[in-house]
């Protein structure tokens, strides 16, 4: 009999990270197509480079403004009936983009397709260091990330083999179709709190933490550089001489490296001594694969995007994901608390540094926009040395 339930609990904890997974394939790839296009939309609705960018990073505004909230909803009406109506109006948004001829309600449609992503976003954390061991949360949620990470170089690779807008639309809505019936069918609704203390009783400890703090900016330039870089190095290929399909296939080897980062830098930081150390390196050496990217060398671009934009970042996030797990050792309800407040800045990153700081900046100068973005990288470096080691034990985690 306890076999029995051991097999069934054990097939539950792999459907829940699968589906937490496949949730973040889909979000990434529909996000992603959008990269490869850039031209023919800024052509087609006559909008600026920073529009654009605000058009790329719109599916993240859902989970930005209401990531928060949503932690107490969560912890009202449960994980699956939350992401299921996320899933649901992604569904419409998709629909929706397909009969658009202007720009407002363009952007409108894109950025309903982001309520797919706030529960996976808030929650993948929480969820998983309530089901795996604490040791194992950061491999579980560099999986995911991986996982997004692969929707982002499908997407980078097959958006331009596309007859028609429509065609791949039609397709994104049959993925998201088959995704939100998979969801109802097998997600178990997990309970995520463990304490009799309110959400804002808990933001209240968590916000005394200054670790907390530290760790919400760097996640907030690992993540806002990353995308920003995403968005505008096919454009920055193509005004190195390259074609727009070059580009987009040596754009998606950043996917490739921050697929493989996402996988195996937390399973290597899970066994060492000073974490924080391991990620101040590879912040350092991001920054300086992104200046070796204005070097016009197809070789040298392959290897810095792969090395430095790709597996450096892409085991830099989930590593900064998990500090409140494992390097302040909060308790699950405050995991869930910082895991919403990690949420905002991380995609408040995404949606004002690329946007309202590295292109005004630069303006339309492609070496300016690597420089400022690898000095941020420093910046990251900087702040991941003044975390604590691992084994940190504060009061009251």
């Amino acid at each position: 009999m306890d076999e029995k339930i051991q097999e069934r609990i054990s097939y539950q904890k792999i459907a829940c990270a699968l589906l937490f997974c496949l949730c973040s394939f889909a979000i990434n790839l529909y996000s992603a197509q959008l990269s490869p296009l850039a031209e023919q939309l800024m052509e087609q609705f006559h909008i600026t480079k920073s529009q654009y960018t605000s058009l790329y990073m719109s599916t993240l505004l859902p989970s930005l403004f209401l990531g928060i909230p949503f932690t107490w909803l969560v912890r009202r009406y449960g994980i699956k009936g939350c992401q299921s109506v996320g899933l649901f109006i992604g569904f419409t948004g998709l629909c929706l983009r397909i009969f658009c001829s202007r720009f407002i309600v363009f952007y409108f449609s894109t950025l309903l397709i982001g309520f797919s992503n706030i529960v996976i976003s808030t929650m993948g954390v929480t969820t998983f260091s309530k089901i795996f061991k604490k040791e194992n949360v950061g491999i579980a949620i560099g999986c995911m990330i991986a996982f997004g990470a692969g929707g982002k170089a499908v997407a980078e690779a097959t958006t331009s083999l596309f007859p028609g807008f429509l065609s791949m639309s039609l397709l994104d809505i049959c993925i998201q179709s088959i995704l939100f019936v998979a969801w109802l069918l097998l997600m178990k609704d997990y309970k995520v709190s463990d304490s009799y203390h309110t959400v804002g009783q808990t933001f209240q400890q968590v916000l005394r933490d200054k670790y907390i703090w530290i760790g919400a900016v760097a996640l907030m330039l690992v993540f806002g550089l990353y995308t920003g870089m995403s968005a505008h190095l096919p454009s920055i290929l193509h005004g190195k001489g390259y074609s727009l399909l070059q580009a987009g296939a040596m754009t998606s080897v950043i996917s490739i490296g921050y697929f493989l980062g996402a996988i195996f830098l937390p399973r290597i930081a899970s066994v060492l001594k000073n974490q924080k150390m391991f990620m101040s390196m590879l912040a350092i050496i991001s920054s300086l694969c992104t200046v070796v990217l204005a070097v016009k060398n197809e070789m040298m671009i392959l290897i810095s995007s792969i090395l430095g934009v790709g597996i450096c970042v892409g085991g830099l996030l989930p590593l900064t994901l998990t500090i409140p797990v494992t390097m302040l050792h909060f308790n699950t309800q405050k995991n869930q608390v910082s895991g919403s407040l990690f949420t905002t800045f991380q995609l408040g990153g995404a949606v004002l540094i690329p946007a309202y700081i590295i292109i005004p900046l630069a303006g339309n100068h492609i070496n300016r926009i690597l420089l400022y973005t690898a000095l941020l990288m420093l910046v990251e470096g900087v702040l991941f040395a003044c975390m604590p080691k691992n084994q940190y034990k504060g009061k009251d985690k």
